[in-house]
């Protein structure tokens, strides 16, 4: 694993006046992430567009994992531009045992929106199902969600087996759970 990994890049346009409102390059971007150790990782990463009023964004973060256990995440998002925005945001996985994993997570914009929303939510991990049972709050919409989700174990999956940042080994793995 890298210690230390810094990413750049940027698009160049060869009709400005065309396709980016004059300016001859745009989507200034980079992606930083510095593995403090095994388990904590501190995170940033920036977007800028060249032009007046353009969207640019930072963020920076960190992310605690327990392999096996849980993770988590703490952050700040920074947005500038045709919109304004300053956002604190984290969540948390955490495997209670191992038929058990609990999920949450909150953010909050610190200018007029204020809370962004909340969830928290159950998960059962049977031999040939993920159950899993969850509510979000978004004050600032007056919405309230509940999700009920049942997740086949014994169908392929683009997530490579995992689960609120947990490795579900295949069904069958450790014989009949």
């Amino acid at each position: 694993m890298d210690v230390f990994a810094l990413d750049f890049g940027l698009t160049y346009f060869p009709r400005p006046e065309r396709d980016n409102f004059n300016e001859d390059v745009g989507g200034l971007n980079y992606d930083m992430r510095y593995h403090v150790g095994d388990r904590l990782t501190l995170l940033s990463d920036g977007y800028a567009d060249v032009f007046a009023d353009g969207l640019k964004t930072i963020s920076l973060g960190a992310n605690i994992r327990r392999p096996g256990r849980g993770d988590g995440y703490i952050g700040i998002l920074s947005i500038e531009g045709p919109i304004s925005a300053s956002i604190l945001n984290g969540y948390v996985n955490y495997r209670l045992n191992e038929k058990w994993i609990v999920s949450s997570g909150a953010a909050y914009d610190f200018a007029q929106t204020g809370s962004i929303g909340q969830c928290l939510a159950l998960t059962r991990v049977g031999e040939t199902a993920l159950i899993r049972v969850g509510m979000n709050v978004d004050t600032g919409r007056d919405n309230v969600s509940i999700n009920f989700n049942i997740e086949p174990r014994f169908l392929p999956t683009r997530r490579l087996g995992q689960l609120g940042g947990q490795l579900i080994p295949p069904a069958g793995l450790f014989g009949v759970e």
